[in-house]
């Protein structure tokens, strides 16, 4: 029995904090982020960014991992404090299966751009077989260059100038072609997507002993190639004269388009709250891990990683819009896609532009594979505990449900797949997981007690939460309610296509309630109701000895409260008698 719980610890704290790193970094780092940022006004948006990430993003994730840590309990068994909640690990499962299978799509394009980046001349910036007649006309046709940049835009079809971009038809009209019903798929993508796959299956095959080998790579070399392309960045031209406008310093853009909203969704999805993966790598931990600690450690690490990530692309927008006139603000707005239309289009002015496109997307791939592999880590460890045979062999079944990903994303990278993605999932069922946040919220503090939550933070951790958590873990609830109402209410009123997108949002929200309310009905039947909205008794450390303890841990203090009224009240009761006594003699 020893052995076998050592088998689920991580070697050391310092692995667990690059864990909780790699957990953290995305491909989101690297398109909503920066995108959401220029447009709502850089600096602005990264001042309240910073805030709600630390404010709001480490007492939530420090409940989490508290939840994680005390119980022991994975993503599924974490739900189990009341039956009548059990349903939602499973579907917290399916929705990390989900989010894998975006993620996986999305670096696969990005593992394809890393690798054409070697080539010479580099694909996305010539013109060939795939491309239209008018490809590269802003370079290839003096009229419309000097029509569309001396005269600022004031032709018609200086609008439509940027489809003819070689970026832009790379990635439309060869990756992604709407011909042959949409489903062609281009064979150097799917050999991207066997090469993230590899590369999971190493990172998982023996579960947390092959893992650590790799999240200090994953963890460092990010931050690295960050740095290489802000120095670089620097040194282009055009910087002095447009950086200011880029980060927006007067907060003209700010005061116009910033969305608090947009932006707590936004804080939710990229640390993954919600999504219960914490929940499965924190119940891996020691029951005495500083859980609070870690989780500062490594909120502030992705803090100020996002911080370099967008000022850095709001450097990237300065030597494009000095050399054609333009604002940054345009660049941002132009409807081409954030990581493989913008990014080597604005890298085409660098200096030794082969050399940064090499970083850049070998820094956002390395992202992404981030992703991949802690989701797929996470959904592995809940199989393998919920099936001892094939905990018996997790290189096989690793390998086998590694292939099966393979498989399953296949038809997502043609046309049709991608349209899918990028225009339902992205922009409104990833939503979701602010929802599942909100409920965490709900069951785990406020019907459970914040205050009997923070006793078990007493006993597991030694030390009371101050009163500025609680206060922040309210607060918390508060935005997140906000942010899920106000979105969904300003895609139904902006969005033109939110028939067609936002209804799969609401469709697994009214799963989650539909189930809940057949389950209470059949409670009520069964005359069970009680036992069903009750919190589980066995819910907690799943240790005799812990149980035992947290039950002697409560006694006492329920002791020690008991003493401290009886003394209160008799020393009340002294207090009156000793003034009754003074009045008396007196008289």
């Amino acid at each position: 029995m020893l052995s076998e719980e050592v088998e689920y610890q991580w070697s050391s704290r310092k692995v667990y904090i690059m864990v909780l790193i790699c957990q953290f970094l995305g491909t989101s780092n690297v398109n909503s982020i920066p995108s959401n940022a220029l447009l709502q006004g850089t600096f602005g948006y990264t001042i309240f960014l910073t805030v709600f990430y630390i404010f709001m993003g480490i007492p939530i994730l420090y409940m989490e991992s508290v939840v994680g840590q005390f119980t022991t309990r994975d993503c599924v068994d974490a739900w189990k404090i009341r039956p009548c909640f059990s349903y939602i690990g499973y579907m917290v499962v399916l929705w990390q299966a989900i989010i894998l299978i975006f993620n996986h799509i999305v670096t696969s394009f990005l593992i394809h751009y890393f690798l054409i980046s070697f080539e010479s001349p580099v694909p996305f910036y010539t013109c060939g077989s795939w491309s239209s007649k008018f490809c590269n006309s802003l370079v290839t046709n003096y009229t419309v260059n000097q029509d569309c940049i001396k005269y600022q835009n004031l032709f018609p079809y200086c609008d439509n100038l940027y489809k003819t971009f070689p970026e832009y038809e790379y990635w439309r009209h060869n990756l992604v072609r709407p011909d042959n019903a949409g489903y062609k798929i281009a064979w150097k993508v799917c050999l991207a997507s066997g090469l993230i796959c590899f590369v999971v299956y190493i990172g998982c095959f023996k579960r947390s002993k092959s893992l650590k080998w790799l999240v200090g790579g994953f963890a460092a070399y990010p931050m690295l190639a960050l740095m290489i392309l802000l120095i670089g960045s620097m040194r282009q031209k055009g910087l002095v004269v447009k950086f200011e406008e880029a980060l927006d310093l007067d907060f003209t853009n700010f005061k116009n388009k910033f969305r608090l909203s947009n932006l707590i969704h936004q804080v939710v999805f990229n640390l993954n709250i919600g999504t219960g993966v914490i929940f499965t790598l924190s119940s891996s931990t020691s029951f005495r891990n500083p859980c609070f600690s870690d989780m500062v450690i490594a909120v502030v690490f992705f803090t100020v990683f996002s911080i370099m990530f967008v000022f850095t692309i709001a450097m990237m927008t300065c030597p494009y819009a000095f050399e054609y006139g333009v604002q940054t603000l345009a660049i941002i707005k132009t409807p081409m896609t954030l990581n493989f239309e913008k990014f080597p289009r604005l890298l085409y002015l660098y200096e030794d532009k082969t050399f940064y496109l090499i970083i850049m997307f070998s820094c956002n791939a390395t992202l992404g594979i981030c992703t991949s592999v802690m989701l797929f880590f996470n959904i592995i460890e809940v199989i393998l505990k919920r099936c001892p045979k094939l905990r018996m062999y997790p290189g096989l079944t690793t390998f086998c449900s590694v292939v099966f990903m393979f498989i399953i994303t296949i038809p997502f990278l043609s046309y049709n797949g991608v349209n899918i993605v990028a225009m339902c999932f992205r922009r409104y069922i990833s939503l979701f997981s602010t929802f599942l946040a909100i409920l965490e919220c709900l069951v785990f503090l406020i019907w459970y007690g914040i205050n009997k939550f923070a006793e078990d933070v007493h006993f597991m951790l030694g030390i009371k939460p101050k009163n500025c958590i609680k206060v922040s873990w309210i607060l918390s609830i508060i935005f997140l309610i906000y942010a899920f109402g106000t979105e969904v209410y300003y895609q139904m009123m902006t969005e033109s296509n939110f028939i067609y997108a936002t209804y799969g949002l609401l469709f697994l929200v009214s799963i989650l309630i539909f189930i809940f309310v057949i389950r209470i009905l059949y409670a009520v039947c069964k005359n069970k109701a009680v036992k069903y909205l009750s919190l589980d008794p066995s819910w907690g450390p799943t240790n005799d000895l812990l149980q035992r303890s947290r039950a002697m841990f409560s006694a006492q203090a329920m002791t020690k409260e008991y003493i401290y009224r009886q003394y209160s009240l008799q020393a009340g009761i002294m207090a009156r008698q000793k003034n009754a006594n003074k009045r008396v003699c007196y008289r």
